[in-house]
């Protein structure tokens, strides 16, 4: 979670923008597509990591390097979790730092599409160069043989920009306690989530089986 967007923010962003992602997983079932077979490049120098006082596989973001040997942020194996994404670069190795620009041409979407994509962490995400559905918060997912549910395998060790451990939990609060709860949500959940993507359908079914594994039935097939 970013600085600047609270739990609640996030949790609510994150069912709208996963939602375009899990419903086109639908065509895609048994979780990552195979990795493409890339012509060889020269290797891109990696960027210094922070002296934490161990060797580490990971890199520390300089803008956090201080915080790390201060003592009040855990160094970055200690963040990140037991199987973290590692996104293939397109061209080279991204570098920490900088200034990102986004042009907006609808004033309705300055908490829309932009802050979706950049503020949030998804639970399946689209691959750099487009070509299928990759995993993000759920390392992996399948479907059942008519495409009415969806079994969501969360990464284990994700957590909370605080510290506290990111779960099923999370979801169900999200789902049960925001999305289906009228005076929060008076319209209910977003159609994506619904039978037949209509305002008036009923909505999918949201199931915890273990902390890090979540059932998802929907009202009719989604092929």
């Amino acid at each position: 979670m970013k600085d600047g967007m609270d739990r609640r923010t996030f949790l609510r962003m994150s069912g709208l923008s996963a939602a375009a992602a899990v419903a086109a997983a639908c065509g895609a079932p048994g979780g990552d597509a195979e990795p493409q077979a890339a012509d060889e490049a020269p290797a891109a120098e990696e960027a210094p990591a922070a002296d934490s006082g161990s060797m580490s596989k990971y890199n520390e973001s300089p803008l956090l390097a201080e915080r790390v040997a201060a003592g009040s942020l855990p160094p970055v194996d200690e963040r990140l979790p037991a199987n973290p994404v590692v996104i293939e670069p397109l061209e080279e190795i991204g570098q920490y730092g900088g200034t990102t620009r986004v042009a907006i041409g609808n004033p309705n979407h300055l908490f829309g599409d932009p802050q979706a994509v950049m503020g949030t962490e998804l639970i399946l995400r689209i691959a750099p160069d487009f070509s299928s559905i990759t995993s993000g918060l759920a390392e992996s997912w399948e479907f059942n043989e008519d495409a009415t549910e969806q079994i969501l395998h969360l990464r284990e060790g994700l957590m909370w920009s605080d510290g506290a451990p990111f779960s099923a939990d999370d979801f169900m609060f999200s789902w049960h306690d925001l999305w289906l709860n009228e005076e929060y949500a008076p319209g209910g959940p977003p159609t994506s989530w619904k039978a037949g993507a209509s305002p008036s359908g009923d909505p999918l079914q949201m199931e915890k089986i273990d902390d890090y594994t979540i059932r998802l039935t929907f009202p009719s097939p989604i092929p």
